[in-house]
């Protein structure tokens, strides 16, 4: 198994534990886990172009995924920035909600 990213540590200890006595399920999380820098990165990417569509694409996608694994508080960010796309809200809030994923994801 890959290494995870440096400040991604607090995103795995919240994988449920089910899914770690599961050694497939527990497998799966864990790409999952590798796959959430490169969201978070794209919608970093996103609000400085900006492109409103990756940013919500990329917080839907962390929306739906992240509650599966137990991370629902993560989930429930990823919501709200996904919310605020699509209500058409400033920029400014928008990378205010992206900060709160990021600071949530642990980086």
């Amino acid at each position: 198994m890959d290494e995870i990213p440096q400040g991604f540590e607090k995103l795995r200890a919240q994988i449920l534990p089910e899914f770690r006595a599961d050694p497939e399920m527990s497998q799966i999380a864990e790409e999952y886990v590798m796959e959430v820098p490169g969201m978070l990165q794209a919608i970093r990417e996103g609000l400085e172009k900006p492109d409103l569509e990756v940013v919500r694409r990329n917080a839907h996608t962390i929306k739906g995924s992240s509650g599966t694994f137990g991370m629902i508080q993560l989930g429930l960010i990823a919501g709200e920035l996904e919310a605020a796309c699509k209500r058409g809200e400033s920029l400014e809030e928008l990378k205010i909600k992206a900060q709160h994923l990021f600071d949530e994801a642990g980086v």
